[in-house]
């Protein structure tokens, strides 16, 4: 087994009092000159709820359980000003840092542990006065600390973790499989279903369990369904590591009165780092005009020889960032039927003066609807550093249409009788002006969901090409399960954002132990396993991300 940390500890610097208290990363007392920190109260011994029940005539009582309830932290502070104009100012300040919800709360004497708390009553103070001494108190529903650092564990040698947890409270970990990373869609990596167990026989199972090897020993005698769906069937995986792949300026804009399509396109990492995107090598030259290169590509048949497709999902990883506020851009993507765009998206800033951007999706025959503004498309914002690219998800389900833009999502209902046959990007300067620093593609997936295949018999050869081709997941892919909150994510290997990837609770056995599926204090044992027809080397590999839990 093998570690990897996750430092994000705040160290105190020496001028703070011990117990200075941080919100969501800043200490109080280095944003107000004049706030100090006296005391700090609530984060010691903590008291139970103890359920217990009277029986007749017996003495005492007969003990049922016990729960901890919500912790309430007080902080004593003292705030003082020269004049009444920089104490109303400072007082100012002090209400818009604990304008917070569920903030992360760490204390100076204790800096390696968090608590999660909303700031809820506040003291009166003595008026008449510069320099006052009052209290606030902070609720923390949840009233445990946990640990800055997060821990990834690995399996040993044998493929099981063993996980020494220090805590002293069960922690639910996040439990994680990476599939086989490829440039290109490989069907060796094909799966059917993971699953994670550990010693006390609690088991987490995703994706389709009953795929597994042990029906060919039934093959004979089992006949496999007329007219049985496939569905998911991937078609397109894309590292985005080679132009050649794609069509040069031959794809889809909103209006081409409005966008020219010239230019031409590149696949390399940004500055030093080392994921290739597919971006612009120049954006061709147009006066008071957006203009740049198009990417685009036909989708593949399908299994069944069908080249254009009802319900669908395309999915990928964006980067877009404007690295000074006269920057102007913007991108565009679309599935289209290969004449006319069927449904996408388009993230465009459009002027110069600040970092803020819009997001819009489009529809055709509605054109926009929907759109997020104000949007940060700073370095450090929605789509900017590479630790900050965002998966983007456009799914098409009979006549409705799923927009998710990481945390940002929206249905459409629109009939239509387009089917879809290709996939392009869009990537706009405007005029002279310069262009957005930072704009590319890293990886980019569709899957048609609608493939129907007709069985005539079922032998062995026709069982295993049905428990292959119905595979959940494949190439790239990396699923994150949340036994904190049992949430299941999926998301791109070539996806490197912070955020968890596209909710997929479909993925999820209904008997899953989550509530039962923690660590314990000392060693804990966890076994995984997945689809047994996978060859060597293309097996899922795992991880499991915890951090330390105390009372």
């Amino acid at each position: 087994m093998s570690y990897e940390f996750t430092d994000t500890t705040q160290r105190a610097v020496d001028w703070l009092p011990s117990e200075a208290m941080s919100i969501n990363g800043h200490y109080i007392e280095s944003i107000i000159p004049g706030y100090r920190t006296l005391n700090v109260a609530g984060r010691e011994l903590m008291s139970t709820d103890v359920t217990t029940e009277e029986v007749g005539r017996r003495n005492g009582t007969i003990y049922r359980s016990k729960k901890y309830p919500e912790r309430v932290i007080t902080v004593t502070y003292q705030l003082m000003a020269e004049t009444n104009e920089e104490f109303r100012r400072y007082f100012e300040e002090l209400n818009n840092v604990l304008n917070v919800e569920q903030a992360k709360l760490i204390f100076a004497d204790d800096v390696d542990h968090y608590f999660i708390g909303t700031p809820s009553e506040a003291e009166d103070i003595e008026p008449g006065t510069n320099s006052v001494i009052g209290n606030f108190s902070i609720i923390c529903a949840d009233p445990f600390k946990y640990s800055v650092e997060e821990f990834i564990a690995t399996p040993g040698s044998d493929g099981v973790f063993k996980i020494d947890y220090h805590g002293n409270f069960p922690s639910y970990p996040k439990v994680m499989a990476d599939f086989y990373k490829s440039t290109s869609e490989d069907a060796n990596a094909k799966c059917g279903y993971i699953a994670f167990f550990n010693e006390r026989a609690n088991i987490l199972q995703f994706g389709k369990p009953e795929l597994t090897d042990e029906l060919l020993a039934e093959a004979k005698s089992i006949k496999v369904k007329q007219g049985s769906t496939i569905t998911s069937e991937r078609l397109i995986t894309s590292a985005c590591t080679n132009i050649t792949d794609w069509t040069l300026n031959g794809g889809t804009v909103i209006d081409e009165d409005l966008y020219l399509k010239t230019g031409s396109l590149q696949a390399n990492p940004f500055g030093t780092e080392s994921d290739t995107a597919l971006r612009p090598n120049s954006y061709g030259s147009g006066a008071s005009i957006w203009h740049g290169p198009t990417a685009s590509r036909s989708i593949p048949s399908d299994s069944q020889g069908v080249d254009s497709h009802t319900n669908w999902s395309f999915a990928f990883s964006l980067r877009f960032a404007s690295t000074a506020q006269n920057q102007i851009g913007t991108f565009q993507a679309f599935v289209t039927d290969g004449i006319d765009y069927i449904a996408g998206v388009e993230v465009i800033k459009p002027s110069a003066g600040n970092t803020k951007g819009t997001i819009r999706a489009y529809v055709n025959g509605s054109g926009c609807v929907r759109e997020w503004n104000n949007v940060d498309l700073s370095s450090y914002g929605a789509f900017g550093s590479r630790s900050k690219a965002h998966g983007i998800t456009i799914e098409k389900s009979g006549s409705t249409f799923k927009f998710t833009v990481g945390n940002l999502t929206y249905s459409y209902n629109k009939a239509t009788t387009q089917k879809a046959s290709a996939i392009s990007f869009y990537f706009g300067s405007y005029g002279s002006s310069d262009p957005v620093a930072e704009l590319g593609i890293y990886s980019c997936k569709f899957a048609s969901d609608s493939v129907t295949k007709t069985w005539t018999s079922g032998t062995v050869a026709d069982i295993q090409t049905w428990l292959k081709e119905s595979t959940v997941f494949g190439t790239n892919d990396v699923l994150i399960a949340d036994c904190s909150n049992a949430t299941v994510c999926v998301k791109s290997a070539y996806d490197m954002s912070n955020d968890d990837g596209a909710i997929r609770q479909d993925l999820g056995a209904l008997g899953n132990d989550w509530e039962r599926f923690y660590l314990s204090p000392g060693m804990n044992k966890i076994g995984t396993t997945y689809s047994d027809w996978m060859p060597s080397g293309y097996g899922p590999t795992f991880r499991i991300a915890y951090r330390e839990v105390f009372l």
